[in-house]
């Protein structure tokens, strides 16, 4: 959906047009799900939190200032629900891997014949599973930043509109997230060389 479209739905719904509303949410539904769920890894959690950020937006949208993104808007309170949901289960949260199956495969050099190696697929696995620790193991800002660019897909002006910050800040959290990472994963690495050789 582009920003025009959005606004129009946006005056449309404030002039009166309800089914203005049905149609913002058909256009926001799924990428805010496929947020929830990377944050929560429950499905009921997930339809939870939409459920209760679309009657949030419901209630603002009589009142909204044509200057400001809804969509932005919509993302911030869902991650803070997600946040504020998994806080008070005291439960990590857990997320797919899937959106950089193809770094994993770059990073242990395989060629594509070999992913049919049964040991070459559990290699890939557990690298999966090392990179979704490290993920785990950055700072909120840190990882809040990580999902939103590498899971999610966003530019760094999204990013920076979602949490409200400096483009700059964005691109600092974002090399000390991978600095991390790559240092994380190194030490993971190396570990398991001295251990197997």
């Amino acid at each position: 959906m582009t920003r025009e479209q959005e606004l129009e739905l946006i005056r449309k719904f404030q002039s009166g047009d309800t089914g203005s509303f049905d149609t913002l949410v058909e256009m926001f539904k799924k990428k805010s799900y496929n947020l929830a769920y990377q944050w929560t890894n429950n499905q009921e959690d997930a339809l939870d939190i939409l459920q209760d950020a679309f009657i949030k937006m419901y209630k603002v949208l009589f009142k909204w200032k044509p200057g400001s993104s809804l969509f932005t808007w919509l993302y911030r309170v869902i991650i803070n629900q997600a946040i504020d949901l998994n806080r008070r289960k005291g439960r990590i949260k857990f997320i797919s891997t899937s959106r950089i199956e193809d770094e994993v495969e770059k990073d242990i050099d395989l060629q594509a014949s070999e992913l049919d190696r049964p040991d070459v697929r559990t290699e890939a696995g557990e690298l999966g599973m090392q990179i979704h620790n490290a993920v785990m193991n950055l700072s909120q800002r840190q990882k809040e930043i990580f999902i939103l660019k590498h899971y999610q897909g966003h530019s760094l002006k999204e990013i920076a509109e979602i949490l409200e910050c400096s483009i700059g800040t964005i691109k600092s959290s974002l090399f000390q997230a991978i600095r991390k990472l790559r240092d994380e994963l190194s030490v993971i690495r190396n570990s398991e060389v001295r251990r197997n050789g």
